[in-house]
């Protein structure tokens, strides 16, 4: 069976997704003459890319990372391991770009403007979709993950889900490992984003935004179409639903987590 798959972007600056197979991949060529099997895993579904550039840098005690500015300092921060989990190391949009942020705020709020919000979110100074990249903090085993907004939500048809893997042959060294997911969007109504498990240690690994983060396959379903809508075609209810999901909801962050919540009230 086939599907589709769309791309609502919300960050007006974010890459849209392809197609895997119409990715200018660096095939080994014996590969790409012979061996089926690695260019169908290749070329499954939709490659999808980071909203903004940035480096990290694993090692036994702590995570690095850092984003250039516009003005070509950089933004940084160290976070060290605890023995209480952490998850509020951000990197936001302003970190990297004044400009772009005060521009995409404008441009948020103005989307919302007619839009009800609780009394707690003043629409004139909250920083709506600023978060580009999250660390996550725990003790070992499991030490830092790095999670990446994907500037924007998915949408699929009724009774079809997405899983979320790491890009299949196509960096055989990334750095990281992108953890993988599945999700089902007919359930899920927040921002899209994947998890990184930091792989290499005491080097930086770059991530730009034209490299394929993650790759987005069918579960159980093949996605042979894409659809992308551009942020100003985006649909007024599609635009505010993760606010609502995410930032309306005073539960949102209670545990197990809202969407498994929503799983288990639905079963």
């Amino acid at each position: 069976m086939t599907a589709s798959l769309t791309f609502h972007q919300l960050y007006p600056e974010q890459a849209m997704p392809i197609l895997a197979k119409d990715y200018a991949h660096n095939t080994p060529r014996r590969a790409a003459l012979f061996c089926h099997p690695f260019k169908a895993a290749r070329n499954a579904g939709c490659y999808f890319f980071s909203p903004v550039a940035f480096d990290f840098k694993l090692t036994d005690e702590s995570l690095s990372l850092r984003a250039k500015r516009d003005d070509g300092t950089y933004k940084e921060l160290e976070v060290f391991k605890t023995d209480a989990p952490t998850n509020n190391h951000f990197i936001l949009l302003q970190d990297i770009s004044q400009k772009t942020s005060e521009r995409c705020l404008k441009y948020y709020r103005s989307r919302l403007k007619c839009h009800p919000l609780p009394d707690f979110i003043n629409r004139d100074t909250f920083g709506f979709y600023e978060i580009m990249v999250n660390v996550f903090a725990e003790n070992s085993p499991d030490d830092f993950f790095i999670q990446v907004w994907l500037g924007g939500v998915v949408q699929t048809p009724p009774g079809v889900k997405v899983g979320v893997k790491h890009a299949s042959n196509v960096q055989m060294d990334a750095g990281f490992l992108c953890l993988d997911a599945i999700v089902d969007s007919a359930q899920w109504h927040g921002w899209f984003a994947v998890v990184l498990k930091p792989q290499r240690k005491n080097h930086w690994v770059s991530i730009s935004c034209d490299q394929p983060l993650c790759q987005i396959v069918g579960d159980g379903h093949v996605i042979d179409a894409l659809n992308v809508i551009a942020s100003s075609e985006v649909a007024t209810d599609i635009f505010v639903e993760p606010v609502q999901w995410h930032i309306c909801d005073k539960s949102y962050g209670r545990k197990p987590g809202k969407y498994q919540r929503e799983y288990i009230k639905k079963s």
